[in-house]
């Protein structure tokens, strides 16, 4: 076998697209991406109010405050903290309250997933789901800057759907 035989065999052949692009500017890795998992949660939380029938959502985030007390200015740390007890929430335990300090500042996560029942109708349930940041203000105070509330009322397997937003 000569070389202009090995050359020709299909199995050897490799592509002539090679493209090299030197000196191209790739896009840094953000550092806000659990602020950003909030703002998807509150672009489909809305969307959940428009579309689905008897589910009560309010949305509320604090955007865009002079006296540095809003969502832009909170730690990343604390929207990650936020997101990680959402996602561990389970049906009917305890609310979770955790407050933290960073740079000096306090924040409040308050979080809660339960169920009232109806005693009058087994079938009847009013589930909730509940996630608040508060941030404290340069009063002193804790302010909410962020709360997601949703509820829905009907059996428990269809509450549950629909409420849970995660």
């Amino acid at each position: 076998m000569n070389w202009f035989d090995i050359v020709k065999q299909p199995k050897l052949r490799t592509s002539s697209k090679i493209t090299t692009r030197l000196g191209s500017e790739s896009k840094p890795e953000e550092d806000d991406t659990c602020k950003r998992k909030l703002d998807e949660y509150e672009i489909k939380l809305k969307r959940m109010r428009d579309k689905i029938r008897g589910l009560n959502v309010f949305t509320f985030v604090f955007r865009h405050s002079k006296d540095s007390y809003s969502i832009e200015n909170m730690p990343e740390e604390v929207a990650c903290k936020a997101l990680k007890i959402l996602n561990g929430l389970k049906l009917d335990e305890p609310q979770v309250k955790e407050q933290m300090v960073v740079v000096g500042k306090k924040y409040e996560i308050n979080s809660i997933y339960y169920s009232n029942r109806n005693p009058k109708d087994p079938l009847d349930d009013l589930l909730t789901m509940e996630l608040k940041i508060l941030m404290e203000s340069i009063y002193g105070d804790l302010r909410t800057v962020l709360n997601f509330t949703v509820m829905f009322n009907g059996p428990k397997e269809e509450a549950m759907k629909k409420v849970d937003f995660r």
